[in-house]
């Protein structure tokens, strides 16, 4: 990484400590901007995939490398929970595509811990149990 020009390492315990400690407090307002730019995306580009009568695909793939717990320390949906949630407006919206297309969310994080509290029902049940009908939904770390 290059800061003003020169060459710069942070120490890996600073990155590891830093990773660490990201979903144990509250988002900073660059996150959240970070987030809302993340999900107006996925708002955007979803319809491309199931808005037709005759999808072009027959299945959509939506990866998360890097969802951590689903929330922060105040509740604050992260990135896997942003992505379930326009799904479900979707769903809701009834698109002329959603039964005729598969969908699947792949939500990963390197840390086992994290992904296991992404998938326990106090962090899914803020979206609801709707997806277990409408997409397959794989949760887990890196192997």
């Amino acid at each position: 990484m290059w800061m003003n020009g020169q060459n710069f390492s942070p120490p890996s315990a600073l990155i590891n400590e830093m990773a660490k400690d990201f979903h144990d407090k509250p988002y900073d307002a660059g996150t959240i901007a970070k987030l809302r730019v993340f999900e107006f995306y996925t708002q955007e580009w979803i319809p491309v995939f199931i808005s037709q009568p005759q999808p072009k695909f027959t299945e959509m793939h939506i990866f998360d490398f890097f969802s951590g717990p689903g929330t922060d320390s105040e509740g604050v949906h992260g990135s896997p929970l942003r992505i379930l949630a326009q799904l479900r407006r979707y769903y809701d919206k009834g698109m002329a595509g959603w039964s005729r297309i598969n969908i699947v969310a792949h939500l990963f994080d390197e840390d086992q811990e994290k992904s296991g509290q992404l998938g326990t029902a106090r962090r899914l049940s803020t979206i609801g149990n709707w997806f277990h009908k409408a997409i397959r939904c794989f949760l887990g770390g890196f192997q």
